[in-house]
């Protein structure tokens, strides 16, 4: 709880509202110009708000001058096919991943 107060206090965070001012979506940061803990309702997704909490956050840390990042489950499908469309970012692999790529891609 102390851990999560803090991230809370010091770094950015954001939340969407209705305009009953229900909150229907909100992204985290974590140390370092990590973006984390992004989550949509589902009724709200896929209409840009995900998008709009992220660019605030990643601009924040911009701001304060750090690289901004994030890390994307592969499970999760939509999401990760959504940052490999994005013009904000960029897909990092290891040495590991691009050689077995590479493997895969021969063998075909």
């Amino acid at each position: 709880v102390k851990t999560l107060r803090n991230r809370l206090r010091y770094l950015p965070s954001i939340c969407a509202r209705t305009d009953r001012g229900e909150i229907v979506g909100w992204a985290m940061a974590a140390r370092f110009g990590q973006i984390s803990n992004l989550y949509m309702m589902p009724e709200y997704r896929n209409r840009g708000a995900g998008r709009a909490l992220e660019i605030s956050v990643a601009k924040e840390f911009a701001r304060r001058g750090m690289r901004v990042f994030k890390y994307v489950e592969v499970s999760n499908s939509s999401v990760y096919a959504g940052s490999l469309r994005s013009p904000l970012w960029t897909l990092w692999t290891t040495e590991d991943q691009e050689n077995n790529a590479t493997k895969k891609s021969n063998s075909i």
